[in-house]
């Protein structure tokens, strides 16, 4: 089958379809179902702080501590590990939090740990600094771009409390925002209302400004600024009880927005604590079904800003459990396909994708030894980059398209014959290149042996892989076809244990089920079925899987132990789900 993303990236190119196939492609959420890790970006030296795709999708600017700006250009053939097409040095001496392609593609800005803010040109290399820190030290966290300006007006949110505005066709920025030293992080601006600005802080509410309305000022007068007025607060009672004060504003914030494509929802991803979807123009606060403790804090952000009761709603339509976000104040979260899914990272190293619609946990997957920051979807393809603490940024696509296994009730997998027929490369028929390839897929297997040995489950999974792929000939003699069943068996048992470690357990299902295939008595294949099926909270499949496996092998104890861990699972996704 040819390269899907190849067959995208053609339609995308057919501009006189691109509205149609866009809106097919970005609200189908069938697309998360076959998400799987399909490319490493390598170059960086440090944390990926940023990754941002232009406008058009052809292009991915990364930025890390390493102060350096990579872009990316994807093509349909390319997966494994991907060199930078360009690596840009920057004016900044610490480390990178944002980074956009802006000025028509001429330009990248990008603001960080330094607080500077800066524009290198991606022709001539020429760096400018646009903004420098002049009273004490704070952070630039996030950029958010003007709509339809090409990219030469933005805001930057600063640790100092307030937004700054920059137009590239003038000498001098502003001040567009005061929050009296709140320090600010989640910025987004509404992709409809354009004049919507939604910034995210150190305290539980969501502010809404309308930019129509803002007074620019001098950076002169930072120091003496009054609070900006704000369309809107939203927060949740939740989010409120867990502020004691208003002027105590480290116990919750917020690190990352994103509005949804009509403009009219937004999510907010709070540190410490759950994603928020709040809807703009919400019910308004109503003291009386608040309680005593919950109302006092709303009570001093209005006396501070002068503002009616009435200005905050608690309007949050959903909430996201299910991960830790508790390690660094620099998640972000997005709405994938359409407004269908919603995804963020964990202080576990997972990318995890909910329903939109009932709130649940769909899938997660393994994108990080350690942290899961940021996410950029694809403006256009069902194509998802990650990156957090780890130097390189993980890309998953949808891959090629897998026929569906079937499952019956004792466990088995089955389905039609020619469904289930193994893909085949190319045709090797004479004995010798087939003893080649045997040979070639030996040494993938044992090269991800010693993956495995050091934990790199990624890699090792990819020269597993490479192994199946050598193996897909139909052997010309006997010896030759029970040595190439018995290699494929092992290799398809790695796949299936990398999968799980990885917690990709649609894939392991898959693996576990090409073994079962070969072996139908396969006890290691039963047992990690169950496991994957338990991630995939289908506790009745795993149970059918392990009462399998103890069918064929009464006495192993493993087993036991591999019911206990999917009782466990159980119990404890019970515990979440009446909570």
């Amino acid at each position: 089958m040819d390269n899907l993303f190849l067959t995208l990236q053609l339609r995308q190119l057919r501009r006189t379809q691109g509205n149609r196939e866009r809106n097919h492609f970005q609200k189908s959420y069938s697309w998360v179902q076959r998400f799987q890790l399909t490319t490493l970006l390598s170059g960086h030296r440090g944390c990926v702080n940023t990754i941002r795709w232009s406008s058009d999708g052809q292009v991915l600017a990364s930025g890390s501590d390493d102060m350096m700006v990579h872009l990316w250009q994807l093509g349909p053939h390319l997966s494994g590990r991907v060199r930078p097409k360009n690596c840009f040095p920057t004016l900044h001496r610490h480390n990178i939090f944002d980074a956009h392609i802006v000025n028509d593609m001429h330009s990248i800005v990008s603001c960080g740990a330094d607080g500077y803010v800066c524009l290198t040109n991606m022709h001539s290399g020429h760096k400018v600094k646009l903004f420098e820190p002049d009273r004490g030290h704070f952070f630039a966290f996030k950029i958010a771009l003007l709509p339809d300006t090409g990219g030469r007006t933005f805001f930057v949110s600063c640790g100092d409390g307030h937004v700054r505005h920059f137009d590239l066709r003038q000498t001098s920025h502003s001040i567009a925002i005061s929050t009296n030293g709140l320090g600010l992080a989640g910025l987004s601006t509404n992709p409809v209302k354009s004049e919507m600005l939604a910034v995210g802080g150190n305290d539980p509410f969501l502010r809404m400004y309308d930019a129509r309305a803002l007074c620019l000022h001098a950076e002169s007068q930072a120091g003496s600024l009054a609070l900006t007025p704000v369309i809107s607060l939203h927060s949740t009672e939740g989010m409120i009880c867990r502020q004691h004060s208003f002027r105590h504003r480290s116990d919750v914030g917020i690190s990352g927005v994103c509005w949804s494509a009509n403009g009219q929802s937004i999510l907010a991803n709070y540190r410490g604590s759950e994603i928020e979807w709040f809807t703009v123009g919400g019910a308004r606060l109503d003291e009386s079904e608040i309680p005593e403790q919950a109302i006092q804090l709303p009570i001093e952000v209005c006396r501070e800003m002068s503002l009616p009761l009435s200005s905050v709603r608690l309007s949050s339509q959903r909430s996201f459990l299910g991960r830790l976000n508790e390690q660094t104040c620099a998640k972000e979260v997005c709405f994938l396909c359409g407004e269908s899914a919603v995804g963020s990272g964990g202080d576990c190293g997972h990318f995890f994708i909910w329903d939109a619609l009932s709130g649940e946990l769909r899938r997660k997957f393994r994108a990080d030894r350690c942290i899961v920051n940021c996410m950029a979807p694809h403006p256009v393809l069902p194509v998802v980059a990650t990156s957090g603490i780890d130097s390189d940024i993980k890309v998953f696509d949808v891959g090629d398209q897998r026929p569906a296994m079937q499952t019956s009730k004792a466990g088995m997998a089955s389905a039609s014959s020619e469904q289930d027929a193994p893909e085949r490369g190319p045709e090797i028929s004479d004995a010798a290149s087939q003893e080649a390839a045997m040979k070639e897929a030996a040494f993938h297997e044992e090269n991800g042996n010693e993956m495995v040995r050091q934990g790199d489950w990624i890699e090792a999974l990819s020269l597993y892989e490479q192994a199946l792929e050598r193996l897909r000939f139909e052997a010309s003699t006997q010896p030759l076809c029970r040595d190439k069943s018995a290699l494929e068996l092992r290799c398809e048992l790695h796949c299936a244990f990398c999968s799980l470690n990885l917690e990709e357990f649609d894939r392991a299902v898959d693996h576990c089920n090409r073994v079962i295939q070969l072996d139908g008595e396969n006890v290691q294949a039963y047992c990690r079925r169950a496991l994957a099926r338990g991630g995939l909270l289908d506790f009745e499949a795993a149970y059918l899987d392990i009462d399998r496996a103890a069918t064929l092998q009464p006495d192993n104890s493993d087993i036991a132990r591999i019911r206990s861990r999917v009782r466990k699972h159980e119990k404890h996704y019970i515990r979440q789900r009446l909570r």
